[in-house]
């Protein structure tokens, strides 16, 4: 437990950080824009001028964590749907939830007879994926679509690890502020390694970070 506290710790000040720059831009930003707009078109409880303030055409994000850097980029579509891209390097600690023989760890879920190894850890070393961000709030960001990565995973059989690649679906809900917010990352997928080690996986990561610059 305190080692997780630490890393929450962690991750919540390497995001504050970068979201005093992300202010700075995004404060810049809405005085441009504030000087451009004409005062008389701007109804003080007009629902939609509110959501214009907030809902800006292009996101970049930055999603942190203590082992991870990503970056990326989405366009809005329409209203509260975006679609883009992003790649990264690192990835958050997680854990397993489930898995066959191979990945399964001591106190997650198993649906072959476990190899036996035990200390299992699984991180992403390099990722790409497309994603699709639902917005119903300024609070909340909700990101789905396609994961792919190449991963490292360590257990007692070596001090050495072993790669593999990834390929599946995730999920990560985001809840916060308009340039910084935090949530889980999921994974659903295929985890494929050395040999035999091919399984079906859901991998949960309890927290990142994510700073957001907004145009």
């Amino acid at each position: 437990m305190r080692i997780i506290t630490r890393l929450g710790l962690l991750t919540f000040l390497i995001v504050v950080n970068i979201n005093c720059l992300v202010t700075s831009v995004s404060h810049s930003d809405q005085s441009i824009n504030s000087n451009s707009d004409n005062p008389s078109n701007l109804g003080v409880g007009d629902d939609s001028t509110k959501a214009s303030l907030w809902r800006k055409n292009n996101h970049l994000t930055f999603n942190l964590s203590l082992f991870m850097l990503s970056i990326n980029y989405a366009r809005r579509m329409n209203g509260s749907w975006l679609i883009g891209g992003g790649a990264g390097v690192g990835g958050p600690l997680g854990k397993m939830l489930i898995a066959g023989r191979h990945y399964s760890e001591d106190h997650g879920l198993a649906y072959e007879t476990r190899d036996g190894y035990t200390d299992k850890i699984l991180i992403d070393m390099l990722h790409v994926k497309l994603l699709t961000r639902y917005e119903p709030s300024q609070r909340w960001q909700i990101d789905s679509g396609i994961h792919a990565s190449v991963f490292l995973h360590w257990d007692s059989s070596d001090d050495d690890p072993g790669d593999g690649i990834f390929v599946g679906a995730y999920f990560n809900p985001m809840f916060g502020w308009r340039t910084i917010k935090f949530g889980p990352r999921i994974l659903i997928g295929n985890f494929r390694g050395c040999g035999d080690a091919n399984e079906f996986g859901v991998y949960l990561s309890p927290l990142m970070g994510r700073a957001i610059i907004q145009w």
